[in-house]
């Protein structure tokens, strides 16, 4: 097995372990418990704990904008619409790694953990910053729109789907084409 594709599997293994049991949980110990390896062989891959910590952290990024799928549309409004249905089909299904999302968010409340995962959100928001950005050049969203601010809305309502649920717990997805509308 290719290194890169068996750290893949260890971040894999890392975030259900973090979803099912917390991050005091994950340890290396525990994850070479979860994986089957022997600490020798988690020690290519990580360091220590926090290491391994930090790349667990890092990971979640695919799991609250997962990548296209190639067939997206080529405008900007679509393409934005896409990479909303995604994060909000990953939030739906409440995917281990959305799961793991939370229970950091749950886990860190306060201090250096949360500055890190308030700083990776902002990160991760930078793909929607730039699509409305583009959107704006393009004249399809208003000039006057702060990219920023609605891209950091656009995070914590995802987030908040994944925490909460949908508005109206009849329909499963809330209309995106009112975000257009407004």
């Amino acid at each position: 097995m290719r290194k890169g594709e068996r750290k893949r599997q260890l971040l894999a293994a890392a975030k259900s372990l973090a979803a099912s049991r917390g991050y005091a949980a994950l340890t290396p110990e525990a994850l070479c418990a979860a994986a089957d390896i022997t600490p020798g062989r988690l020690v290519r891959h990580f360091a220590d704990g926090d290491a391994l910590l930090r790349a667990t952290l890092d990971d979640l990024g695919g799991d609250l904008f997962p990548p296209p799928t190639g067939d997206d549309p080529p405008d900007p409004a679509g393409r934005l619409q896409a990479m909303l249905e995604r994060s909000l089909t990953a939030a739906r299904k409440r995917t281990v790694g959305m799961k793991a999302l939370i229970q950091a968010l749950s886990e860190f409340p306060t201090g250096d953990a949360r500055a890190q995962m308030h700083a990776r959100l902002l990160e991760w928001s930078e793909p929607l910053v730039q699509l409305i950005q583009e959107g704006q050049q393009a004249g399809v969203f208003r000039r006057s729109l702060d990219a920023q601010g609605t891209a950091w809305d656009l995070v914590q309502s995802v987030l908040g789907h994944a925490l909460i649920g949908p508005r109206d717990a009849a329909t499963d997805s809330p209309p995106l084409d009112s975000l257009w509308q407004a």
